[in-house]
């Protein structure tokens, strides 16, 4: 499968499982959307904000995880993406280090930080979050661990944890902060 470029589409496949998952949420309570301000993602919330007619707040902090230009579009097992996965393994420690454009390591962990921080701020109780595979693994990673996660804590979660085109991973957070994962990639609508 090719490395997507962030401004793609929504394919008709893709469309068609955004409709499907709005009519589950239809039965979900929603307060509010929260959604990537990637095309795909966009068209996605959009999808569902026409369903169950609620609003939606697009954020950047949502964006799927920034890969270096060079790789866009190429196979998973392109020579330069395995050489760019190897030297990112390489220097997974170095927090200054890039292969080239991409966003590190330290900097998908700390967006991921500020994401939770900023739905911290938030005063709905039903939040839909709508976001991209490698960054919603991550954002559950930093629920669960907090600042403690390292890259090969990444490694490891991301190879055992798939996620599947708008499945949905169902989180509550405790009175002390605390998260819980309820769910995890439920994806029953695409039956």
């Amino acid at each position: 499968m090719p490395i997507q470029h962030p401004d793609g589409k929504l394919s008709n496949e893709g469309r068609k499982q955004a409709r499907m998952l709005a009519k589950r949420f239809s039965r979900i309570p929603v307060d509010i959307i929260l959604a990537s301000d990637i095309t795909r993602a966009k068209q996605t919330a959009e999808i569902i904000s026409d369903a169950i007619k609620k609003d939606i707040v697009f954020s950047h902090l949502l964006r799927e995880i920034r890969v270096p230009r060079e790789i866009m579009g190429k196979s998973e097992k392109d020579p330069e993406v395995l050489r760019f996965k190897q030297q990112t393994k390489n220097h997974a420690d170095e927090p200054e280090w890039h292969y080239s454009d991409e966003e590190n390591f330290f900097e998908m962990k700390e967006r991921a930080g500020e994401f939770l921080r900023f739905l911290g701020t938030r005063k709905e109780e039903n939040i839909l979050v709508v976001s991209h595979g490698r960054f919603i693994r991550l954002i559950i990673l930093a629920m669960a661990f907090g600042e403690e996660f390292s890259y090969k804590m990444r490694a490891s979660f991301n190879e055992a944890f798939r996620v599947t085109n708008t499945g949905i991973t169902l989180c509550e957070q405790d009175s002390k902060g605390r998260w819980e994962i309820i769910t995890w990639n439920d994806h029953a609508h695409l039956g």
